[in-house]
């Protein structure tokens, strides 16, 4: 069985002319992370895993919005056409009816943003599906093993700031780590990636990688297995007596998110997102 958790890259596209049909109403920036990618054998020797995305939007206002495309990370060409959509009041959209072009469909499999621009008064939200295929391309049941969600950030951390994810593993399931960092710079980002155990706040795996600018990248098979934990209530033991949690600083402004994937056969997911969503 392949034990990573992978995804799919991105490129720059330009700003659509606006549309002339619905009001301008003030725009906020969302950072949107979506992908697509095939995994090992599971269930069956010719059955894989797949993970899926798909982003959804809801007008909660009185008249329609506009949603924009404004920039694609990793270097991704889309379509240069219909890079914007109308969205009526109290109606719902997703991207793989209205826009499936936004998302990424790449057999090779990793992760993307999508930085759009939207009024407040839509609702925005991306998920991941986790199911199988009977190859790289046909046959799916992308919902077999349920759905998580994906990142939707309207604020992005710092260059500089500790972004720390909390609760970082799956309990008593033997499970492995997958850090991804998103850097919305221009230039290389540095980031450090810590993964401390409650007990004593102490460092159990640590990594420093190089991300792009303007690309979301993953690093893979941090560990969650505790050293030499303090008795529990004993002194100076503040934190949980077992689990692990994740910091992530990088020189750039971005943001982070961490994957908690099961060590077993069954594709156990838990996705933390941290920071202004």
């Amino acid at each position: 069985m392949n034990t990573n958790f992978r995804f799919l890259p991105l490129a720059i596209v330009g700003i659509a002319v606006l549309a002339l049909s619905a009001p301008r109403l003030h725009a906020d920036d969302y950072y949107v992370l979506e992908g697509r990618a095939h995994g090992g054998s599971v269930l069956t020797t010719t059955t894989f895993l797949l993970w899926s995305s798909d982003v959804t939007f809801f007008n909660r206002g009185s008249s329609a919005a506009v949603v924009r495309l404004l920039d694609v990370s990793n270097g991704r060409v889309t379509n240069g056409s219909d890079m914007e959509f109308e969205l009526p009041a109290g109606r719902s959209a997703a991207l793989s009816r209205i826009r499936p072009d936004w998302l990424y469909d790449d057999p090779s499999g990793s992760l993307t943003v999508l930085h759009v621009d939207a009024p407040p008064t839509v609702s925005i939200e991306s998920s991941l599906y986790i199911g199988t295929s009977t190859s790289v391309l046909c046959c799916a049941d992308p919902e077999h093993f349920g759905k998580t969600r994906l990142p939707v950030v309207r604020t992005l951390a710092a260059a500089g700031d500790a972004q720390v994810h909390l609760s970082t593993d799956l309990g008593a399931i033997p499970s492995r780590l997958n850090v991804g960092v998103y850097n919305s710079g221009s230039v290389a980002a540095s980031v450090v990636i810590q993964v401390r155990q409650f007990c004593d706040d102490s460092v159990i795996d640590s990594r420093t990688v190089t991300v792009p600018g303007n690309s979301v990248i993953q690093a893979f098979g941090f560990q969650t297995a505790m050293k030499s934990c303090p008795d529990p209530g004993g002194a100076g033991s503040l934190g949980r007596p077992n689990g692990v949690y994740v910091a992530v600083v990088s020189d750039q402004p971005g943001f982070s998110f961490v994957s908690a994937l099961s060590n077993a056969d069954v594709p156990t997911t838990s996705i933390s997102i941290v920071g202004p969503q």
